[in-house]
């Protein structure tokens, strides 16, 4: 080949295109895919390494190079300036960017990184224990003579923060589905992960001692040692450590978050080049201090919160604490933490077993006793045991996956409810168990494990539903018949309750049972619930009578029968309650005119936020009931506001500020405009 040499990133190179098609020309098809020692995989590779594009390598510049253009470290204020960007930069790692696009992009610290992987290497191996260069630098630094030492040390702080908390999540992979949700990819450096804690600890105690008459920057060190100790109990039942960090944060608050920070200067994307990264070289992640320190504080906060848990004792309550937290968009961090009080088998040390039985009691039967005819309840025990810590981890995951869950989990109870009826029937036959009077004078078993199965289930199908709308996968233009179906699943909560709630009562009950509260909590939730999603369909069906609502040009089907089947394909094989049909749904759409429609939704807003302010004389008030209650009076508004408006208004949907399954729709005003 005699090509003429080009220059290319700094570099020449032979230009081969020429030779290259005329030789690929003469190949059979196919032939390089079969060539053994080169196939057509490492002919792809081979082009995309030579693409500046794909090819972080070709960025390539010295680390030296980079420190040079940075200012030293040489004040307590540049140790302070340091440790922000730092601080900001470690939690937007949190917010799920790539370590090589956050904490590793500070020059300062990928110079300590380095320098920490060349002293632990022997003979180019890293070794399972610290290698003595490696420790006898670490010692060293143990006196401190100057504030480059300080922010030394402060960076090794972070580095060992930073790979406990690899290692502490890396264990989740189930809640936490890793380079998805968090990243862990560290370009092969070595994160101090032999290094004891305790060394660690002792180098911040000697910068501290260095730093004494120096606040800010105490503060700031001992935030570090506090969340040090954060990560390495994984969860508190007695917050110590996260009541201190908590405490240290307060350095912020009289900070000027407008204030130029002169060491922001040393971030830089040179790391992404001289590190082990087979990703496409990507721009920094940077985001302000301010939001910064208050997403540290919501997460000190949130782990503070997570002790609690440690205090139930009752299903219910638990399954409340996880369905709240389940709500939160809590990060990484916090869901791994709250994952400690779930064992293979257990949960807050009690066996799955035990919360089952407590489940039962509390929902449908409060003496009942699985140990009556233990081989006739075990079937039972094991298989909802299996959809007890299913629904439990479900609630870890994010919001999109919570939701593949769920689907799962509706298999998992149905099955459990034909389980239920089996043994309820096999039980009856023993004698085991109570009947309930039904409003003809005749009496029925009260069926407990099929009535707690179902409940649950139902629940579950309920939230289903209405992650639909939450996550904007249901588009306006399907609100009406997915509320409806929301509708119909709070009307057989709201039968399944009340038929629990006769049990209750008719045995006298009441009174020895803190389950009984907990029903007429479930119940006026659910009436109040199917208030609102009877409102959200009148609405929508009033909207899409007046032709307000717009749908797509193209659907795959001239009516919504396709569509409604997908919608609802996994309650398809549900055999109770049976899945409420697209004929169903047209019955009582065609019936509706706009004036009837919107004065129904009304007359339905009205009293659910009768409903939900009963139900805070029985329980506590909390956020949920504020926003859906919230979403009630923005939803009257948008009632007044639609029946003034013209068949062309465009529509708006409110989220902020509102109940996240029920958001709130306003016409444009000159929308034309």
């Amino acid at each position: 080949m005699d090509s003429e040499p080009r220059l290319y990133h700094n570099d020449r190179y032979e230009d081969v295109t020429s030779d290259f098609k005329e030789y690929a020309s003469k190949m059979k098809v196919g032939e390089l895919a079969h060539v053994p020692d080169f196939k057509l995989f490492d002919a792809i590779n081979a082009f995309e390494m030579g693409s500046a594009r794909m090819d972080t390598g070709l960025k390539f510049r010295p680390l030296q190079d980079d420190l040079k253009a940075i200012p030293k470290v040489s004040s307590a204020q540049d140790v302070c300036d340091l440790a922000d960007i730092l601080v900001a930069e470690e939690m937007a790692w949190h917010q799920g960017n790539m370590p090589l696009r956050t904490i590793f992009c500070c020059l300062p610290f990928e110079e300590v990184v380095t320098n920490v992987t060349e002293l632990s290497l022997d003979n180019f191996t890293l070794v399972k224990d610290e290698s003595k260069p490696l420790l006898k630098y670490l010692e060293s630094l143990l006196v401190v003579s100057s504030w480059h030492d300080v922010a030394r040390i402060y960076i090794l702080a972070t580095i060992k923060v930073s790979s406990m908390t690899m290692a502490f999540i890396e264990n989740e992979p189930v809640i936490i589905p890793l380079d998805e949700d968090f990243h862990i990819a560290h370009g092969n450096y070595y994160m101090l992960e032999n290094t004891p804690l305790d060394l660690v600890l002792r180098l911040l105690d000697a910068a501290l001692r260095f730093s004494k008459t120096e606040k800010s920057v105490v503060r700031r060190l001992q935030l570090k040692a506090s969340w040090l100790q954060v990560i390495k109990q994984k969860f508190a039942k007695k917050p110590v450590h996260v009541d201190n960090v908590i405490q240290a944060l307060t350095v912020y608050d009289d900070y000027d978050f407008d204030r130029e920070n002169p060491m922001r200067v040393t971030l830089s994307d040179g790391v992404q080049s001289r590190a082990t990264n087979f990703s496409l070289a990507q721009p920094l992640v940077v985001i302000p201090l301010k939001d910064a320190v208050e997403q540290w504080r919501k997460i000190a906060a949130s782990l503070k919160d997570l002790a609690r848990v440690t205090s139930i004792t009752r299903s219910a309550d638990l399954m409340g604490f996880f369905l709240v937290f389940s709500s939160e968009g809590h990060l990484p961090i916090v869901r791994a933490s709250l994952k400690q009080v779930i064992a293979l088998s257990d949960i807050l040390g009690q066996s799955v077993r035990t919360w089952i039985v407590k489940d039962i009691r509390e929902l449908s039967c409060p003496d009942w006793d699985p140990h009556k005819s233990r081989s006739l309840y075990e079937p039972y025990i094991t298989q909802a045991s299996q959809c007890y810590m299913e629904l439990i981890t479900t609630f870890l995951h994010t919001r999109p996956l919570q939701r593949e869950g769920l689907f799962g989990l509706v298999s998992l109870y149905d099955s459990l409810q034909v389980t239920a009826d089996q043994i309820d029937e096999a039980a009856s036959q023993q004698g085991l168990g109570r009947k309930l009077h039904t409003g003809s004078n005749q009496k029925i078993w009260a069926l407990e494990l099929s009535s707690a199965v179902q409940l649950r289930k139902l629940q579950v199908m309920l939230w289903l539903v209405l992650y639909t709308v939450e996550l904007e996968i249901a588009l306006p233009w399907e609100y009406p018949y997915v509320f409806w179906y929301a509708a119909q699943l709070c009307q057989h909560l709201i039968d399944q309750l009340g038929r629990l709630k006769a049990y209750f009562e008719q045995h006298n009950m009441r009174s020895t049972q803190e389950g009984y509260s907990y029903l007429v909590a479930l119940e006026l939730e659910a009436r109040g619930l199917s208030q609102v999603c009877s409102a959200q369909y009148l609405i929508h069906v009033a909207l899409d009578k007046l032709g307000m609502i717009k749908k797509p040009k193209a659907i795959l089907t001239p009516d919504l029968s396709l569509q409604y089947g997908l919608r609802f394909q996994v309650f398809e094989s549900v055999g109770v309650p049976p899945m409420a049909t697209l004929d169903d749904f047209n019955t009582v759409y065609e019936k509706l005119t706009p004036e009837i429609a919107l004065e129904a939704g009304r007359n339905s807003l009205s009293g659910a936020v009768s409903l939900l302010k009963t139900l805070t004389r029985v329980t506590q008030e909390n956020t949920e009931m504020a926003l859906i209650v919230r979403s009630c009076v923005g939803l009257q508004v948008a009632i007044t506001q639609i029946e003034k408006s013209n068949a062309q208004a465009a529509l708006n949907y409110e989220r902020s500020g509102y109940h996240r399954y029920f958001p709130v729709v306003s016409p444009i005003k000159d929308s034309a405009n």
